[in-house]
């Protein structure tokens, strides 16, 4: 009798063990992290002058087609004019963090990017590394070298080709992340604007958090900012408590998850005060937080608002709401024309 008790809490505890590991374990049960932001694009703000507010209309109406179309965008095709100024020619100002979104969207490779559509990308999920965001100790080793170890048989593409890759490794809307390349550096991985280098523009500190290699090399850039834009959204969303859109996504990238909180939290404070509330601001003063925001406006904007003291927070969400928009809508416009041919 006492053999067969024995036998019994040995099987309990074993099974009780096993179902312990099992729970631990980051497998294909892993929630999506980051919700399909494309299903929950927020209209557009508001703000004076209404420079963009036909972009974003445009980027609202794209995104309501490809939901009712699932799949529609999945060619290859000429990517957007290189007409208006772009922020690359611009920024001076610091740039802090970032966030991305959970369903990949094929894209049309760019002229300027690549001269080949992207290859297809593997289709390994890296999306659970999110979670070392609440660990109290760093991996023993770095995300990024986990995700580039399993492309170390690929050859180096074209940054269109390392983008899409980084982006379907990572769960990120690859429009989007097409976008953001194009706003920071025209997709060239040598671009160097300041502190700021490579196809996403990141700095040697965030390249070394989130990244591994070297930060000129598309496919490194492109790793380090998949990631750092996963793991600082879940940030943004602790502080906001709400889901980031695409116009929330480019923001956390340029201003940084505190940056981004405290502008959508506070829309009708001057920019600049929004980032002097973030930790970094707080540090480094007045004169860092104002360029933060007037290095980082568009020429036109900067020509309606006068002065950065005259811009508010929701009138810079807004400016950067429209320029997304104007991108993102250009690429998923012409993937759906390629797609109906």
């Amino acid at each position: 009798m006492k053999v067969w008790q024995t036998s019994c809490i040995v099987a309990l505890i074993a099974s009780v063990g096993l179902g312990l590991a099992a729970g631990n374990r980051p497998a294909a049960t892993v929630p999506d992290v980051i919700p399909a932001a494309a299903a929950n694009m927020a209209p557009a703000i508001v703000v004076t002058p209404a420079l963009y507010a036909e972009a974003s209309a445009r980027l609202a109406a794209a995104l309501r087609a490809e939901r009712a179309e699932p799949g529609s965008a999945i060619s290859a095709g000429s990517g957007p004019s290189s007409s208006g100024a772009e922020i690359v020619d611009q920024p001076v100002a610091p740039k802090l963090a970032s966030l991305g979104q959970d369903i990949v969207q094929p894209l049309p490779a760019e002229p300027d990017a690549s001269n080949a559509a992207p290859k297809a990308a593997s289709t390994q999920d890296f999306r659970y590394l999110v979670y070392y965001v609440w660990s109290e100790l760093p991996p023993a080793e770095k995300p990024a070298e986990i995700v580039l170890r399993a492309f170390k048989d690929i050859p180096l593409g074209t940054p269109a080709e390392e983008i899409k890759r980084a982006a379907d490794a990572f769960g990120l809307d690859f429009n989007f992340m097409m976008a953001v390349a194009k706003i920071e550096s025209g997709f060239n991985p040598n671009q160097r604007t300041g502190s700021y280098i490579g196809l996403f523009q990141l700095s040697q500190y965030e390249f070394g958090k989130f990244g591994s290699g070297q930060i000129r090399n598309a496919r490194d850039n492109a790793v380090a900012a998949a990631y750092k834009i996963i793991t600082e959204g879940v940030q943004f969303g602790w502080i906001t408590h709400r889901t980031p859109d695409m116009s929330d996504l480019y923001l956390i990238h340029q201003q940084g998850w505190e940056g981004a909180a405290e502008h959508i939290s506070h829309p009708a404070r001057s920019a600049w005060k929004s980032m002097c509330a973030t930790s970094e601001g707080k540090e480094k003063g007045e004169r860092w937080c104002k360029r933060a925001i007037w290095g980082n406006a568009l020429p036109a904007f900067k020509r309606a608002w006068k002065s950065v003291d005259n811009v508010t927070s929701e009138a810079f969400v807004g400016m950067w709401r429209g320029r997304v928009a104007e991108f993102y809508t250009k690429y998923v416009a012409t993937a759906a024309a390629a797609a109906s041919q």
